[in-house]
């Protein structure tokens, strides 16, 4: 009986070691991956998950890419500088933002822009000079949607900090050799 318990234990131990594995760093280079090339999103992957990833793959395809060395020229910033924020924010800072962002009556995207200077802080870089580009690209009825479809997938957001930052990570990373690509 002793020995049982004792391979159920490590088994649980194998599958849940592995779980997470997949979940922290499979899952979000599977994703970001998905966005970034024509592939199809995995079955594995649940219709609502799928869905979003599409949305996201339309909204990244559309993004001009030959855009983005004179935008972060202007902010005075790299994609690496991006890159690194993007891997130290705090995701209990985006919880925040967007709680605020939930319970606010939100009227202009300066509003929507203080509340996320409020909340996001990140070390040695002023967050400011992204309000510019936001107001250009940004409009009340995208930031109106997506704060819909956070209400709509509160569990799935709330446990996809990892996931997002990876996916946004591989995306700029993706954005950058076709640029660099493009520049030579």
């Amino acid at each position: 009986m002793k020995k049982v318990v004792i391979i159920l234990l490590v088994a649980g131990v194998v599958v849940g070691t592995g779980a997470y594995l997949a979940y922290r760093y499979y899952l979000p280079k599977m994703v970001a991956k998905t966005i970034v090339s024509e592939e199809v999103a995995p079955s594995i992957l649940p219709a609502k998950v799928q869905e979003s990833i599409q949305e996201v793959k339309a909204a990244v395809d559309a993004a001009e890419a030959e855009d983005i060395p004179a935008q972060l020229t202007e902010v005075g910033l790299t994609f690496d500088d991006i890159i690194h924020m993007v891997e130290v924010a705090e995701a209990d800072q985006v919880f925040s933002t967007i709680e605020e962002l939930q319970n606010t009556e939100l009227h202009d995207l300066d509003q929507v822009f203080d509340i996320g200077l409020k909340h996001i802080k990140i070390e040695g870089y002023d967050l400011s000079v992204f309000r510019e580009p936001f107001k250009e690209k940004a409009t009340m009825k995208r930031v109106h949607k997506a704060l819909r479809k956070i209400e709509e997938n509160d569990l799935l957001v709330s446990v996809s900090v990892p996931v997002a930052r990876e996916t946004v990570k591989q995306i700029l990373i993706e954005k950058r050799d076709k640029v660099e690509a493009t520049l030579k």
